[in-house]
């Protein structure tokens, strides 16, 4: 019974959430996509690539925005954190939480806040 009232507090808060959170996502231009995809390394996920030219210009305008908009979510993604996280499939594959993200971004997701 547990498991199925876990179910319903993370479908009720997903469900409530999930529209205002991906509404307004920034997403990077297709240059600065397709640079991210295939010539950036990134060593640190805590630390933005250094990028420069043309799509550096580009990048910093979509990175500020995503910071932007990441921060305005955060009592957001830890409110489907706190509902979801012992939901299998579910807050690993919505939130930033998962191996390869950003160790104080997850922090701050998955602390009581």
């Amino acid at each position: 019974a547990a498991e199925r009232r876990d179910l319903n507090a993370c479908n009720s808060v997903a469900t409530s959430l999930l529209p205002k959170i991906t509404d307004g996502v920034p997403t990077p231009p297709a240059d600065v996509a397709a640079y991210l995809a295939l010539s950036a390394t990134i060593t640190d996920p805590c630390v933005n690539p250094t990028i420069t030219g043309s799509i550096g210009s580009a990048y910093s305008t979509y990175a500020s925005s995503y910071t932007s908009w990441r921060n305005d979510h955060l009592s957001d993604f830890r409110a489907v954190w706190q509902a979801c996280s012992d939901v299998p499939g579910v807050a690993d594959v919505i939130l930033p939480t998962g191996t390869g993200q950003c160790s104080s971004l997850v922090a701050q997701i998955t602390s009581a806040g």
